[in-house]
């Protein structure tokens, strides 16, 4: 062997000893958070207790305590251009009665507490795997241990669930390590009784992580109703339904839909009927547009309520006549009803190429021709009847471009009173061409009246206002 090469050997050997050196007693960093998915697949291990988490000794880059010395030099660092995101971890609810119930209580307020920018929340697969349901009573000091030592993260909320009959209530605990949190460990009950109790509580327990209320679109009530005389008159014909015949609203068809005297002071009131048997009404409301049958000599149908009833599936809609429309235009929408659950449609419609492909059942059966009949004829032959069907009745192929609706919310058995403005943020589309109001009626089952819905220019609109989008929901990265 040369000197040089007895020399490099020598090199080669001080500097491998000098790196075991210097990394000795240095381990890899632990993850900042446990991973998503276990690689072990189905032999991962249970969740850790509440004392086993507690104990477990803190990755190196988790929060750091005060007591944690700071490093003697820095690197210069650039301005940060967002500000830190509050990580935030929302335990699975302890429910005695039904722990599944408790999850799902808790992935609701997860995902709503993860739609405000300012929080980085942990999934719910995470949270899952990591650490099992929390109660509401649980040590604050050994939730405290587990957020410092294991998780990392700056707000911990768990709780309790109980459930009676239809009512949710949720004892809410969080602990919050915020520098300057005003408390940095409170409890709080939340309650619902309605339909959706999740969306209800999901809500009040965010609001009161955030501290501050959530905002919401506008509701009816945001805006005071104008007077009678503000209004002035409807653009709809006859929305009282008090003048003779049916003006202004298709022909009731005398087995779901009724125009009929209502109760004193009423006048003539609509009265729609979604329990009877879907099939025979069906059959009939068909018969009635191909011209084999006449709401003068309407079928006795049966009462039917369960789930396969007329409105347990399509419900029943009475339409008004087509009110032409005016772009950048701002509307009331005013109804009177004596049982909630239905709604009042307002739909836009336009005149498209795209409607003239082919012909409606009525068209046909008024050329006394089947689809397959139409069908086999040759292209020009079709188009040429299109074309002459679409001149005598344009509005038949008239295509819907918007939507909105009166959601009819009250009190059942009394006269409920709703009014409301549309759009909710500017003005009418562009490409709306004409104007229809259908109330529909539909679930739970039974008998349904209505009185007064009636279609109003906005008033205190003073020019025409540009269409408003609805704003697109914010990403983390917006």
């Amino acid at each position: 062997m040369t000197i040089r090469a007895v020399a490099v050997a020598t090199l080669l050997w001080f500097l491998v000893g000098w790196c075991s050196a210097d990394n000795a007693g240095q381990s890899p960093p632990a993850p900042l958070r446990p991973a998503r998915f276990s690689e072990q697949g189905d032999s991962q291990s249970a969740p850790l207790s509440t004392e086993q988490i507690a104990s477990t000794p803190a990755p190196r880059n988790a929060i750091k305590t005060a007591s944690t010395p700071a490093p003697s030099k820095l690197p210069a660092s650039k301005p940060a251009t967002r500000p830190a995101k509050v990580s935030a971890c929302v335990f699975n609810f302890d429910c005695p009665a039904d722990a599944d119930y408790g999850k799902k209580l808790a992935d609701a307020i997860r995902m709503r507490l993860a739609r405000h920018e300012e929080f980085d929340v942990m999934d719910r697969l995470t949270t899952a795997e990591f650490a099992p349901a929390l109660p509401a009573g649980t040590d604050s000091n050994k939730v405290v241990a587990m957020m410092t030592k294991r998780l990392a993260v700056e707000v911990a909320v768990y709780g309790t669930v109980v459930k009676d009959g239809d009512r949710v209530r949720l004892e809410l605990a969080c602990v919050d390590l915020r520098p300057g949190a005003k408390h940095k460990t409170w409890r709080k009950d939340l309650s619902d009784n309605t339909q959706r109790p999740e969306a209800v509580i999901s809500k009040d327990a965010v609001e009161a992580v955030t501290a501050e209320a959530e905002w919401v679109p506008p509701q009816y009530g945001d805006e005071p109703e104008p007077t009678a005389a503000e209004l002035g008159e409807p653009v709809n014909v006859n929305g009282t339904f008090d003048q003779p015949g049916h003006a202004g609203w298709q022909a009731p068809d005398n087995a779901a839909s009724f125009l009929e005297s209502g109760p004193a002071g009423r006048g003539t009131i609509l009265r729609i009927c979604t329990d009877l048997a879907r099939a025979p009404y069906i059959d009939y409301i068909r018969a009635i547009r191909m011209g084999r049958a006449s709401p003068a000599n309407p079928p006795k149908i049966a009462t039917e309520t369960g789930y396969s009833c007329l409105g347990g599936m399509e419900g029943v809609h009475f339409k008004s006549d087509w009110i032409k429309a005016t772009p950048g235009q701002r509307y009331w929408l005013l109804a009177d009803f004596d049982r909630p659950d239905g709604k009042v449609f307002v739909k836009g419609f336009k005149a498209t190429e795209h409607a003239l492909d082919g012909l409606p059942e009525s068209a046909l059966a008024a050329l006394n021709m089947t689809p397959e009949q139409f069908a086999a004829l040759p292209e020009a032959q079709r188009k040429k009847l299109v074309a002459e069907a679409a001149k005598k009745d344009p509005k038949a192929f008239l295509r819907e471009c918007y939507r909105w609706y009166l959601n009819c919310r009250g009190q059942d058995g009394k006269w409920n009173h709703l009014a409301a403005p549309f759009p909710p943020r500017g003005g009418l589309p562009a490409d709306v061409q004409w104007l229809q109001i259908q109330v529909y009626t539909y679930w739970p089952a039974g008998t349904y009246r209505w009185d007064n819905v009636l279609l109003y220019k906005d008033p205190r609109q003073k020019a025409p206002l540009p269409e408003e989008k609805p704003p697109a929901p914010k990403g983390p990265d917006k």
